[in-house]
């Protein structure tokens, strides 16, 4: 979590200034330059969040997990949508680009949650398999999540065509800081015992 509370600070420091330095005509180049420093920042962050998450390489709480994975899934996406800033011909490719990923995530997310609300994970752990039940709930499950998904860039398109790329890449922002750090907030607040990868947990316990 430290290195990661480091590199995401580091990265999200310098695409601020990079972003506040593309102002002024004669930084632009050097604002450019910043802005694929803080992507390179940013591609480390992401390796060691993989590794964090996904080996057993290092011991890393729960707790930690989370956050560290949310503040670099917000960089991300703020590294991305302001692609438009710094190349304003792929200004409609950014906000494309981060209404996509926002949306997926709110999809996988929403599966996840009614997944368990409605028993996919149950009827899958079964013996046998109730393929066609699970079909069935799957797609109605498919035209909520589709209503949802389509309000959704229903409201995002209609601010960029009004209001242009700025406050279309910002609401989209926003909502997905909002999002991402609600779900964070609820999980942190459940319950989870502790990884058996942490090092030395048996001995730690006797003592």
């Amino acid at each position: 979590m430290l290195v990661q509370g480091f590199l995401g600070g580091v990265a999200g420091t310098i695409l601020f200034f990079s972003v506040w330095l593309w102002s002024i005509s004669i930084l632009q180049f050097g604002a450019t330059i910043a802005y694929f420093v803080s992507i390179g920042l940013l591609g480390a962050l992401i390796v060691i969040s993989i590794i964090n998450s996904f080996t057993t390489k290092t011991f890393v709480h729960p707790d930690d997990k989370i956050f560290g994975n949310t503040f670099t899934f917000i960089l991300f996406m703020a590294e991305l949508l302001c692609i438009g800033r710094f190349f304003p011909t792929a200004d409609s490719f950014a906000y494309d680009a981060g209404v996509d990923v926002l949306t997926a995530f709110v999809f996988v997310y929403l599966v996840l949650y009614f997944g368990k609300a409605i028993g996919f994970i149950e009827m899958l752990e079964t013996k046998l398999r109730r393929e066609k039940e699970l079909s069935a709930r799957f797609i109605l499950l498919a035209i909520l999540l589709g209503v949802i998904l389509v309000f959704l860039k229903f409201i995002f398109d209609a601010i960029y065509t009004a209001l242009g790329y700025n406050w279309g890449v910002f609401s989209i922002g926003i909502a997905t800081f909002i999002v991402i750090m609600i779900i964070a907030i609820l999980t942190w607040r459940k319950y989870e015992p502790v990884s058996k990868e942490a090092p030395n947990t048996a001995e730690t316990s006797k003592e």
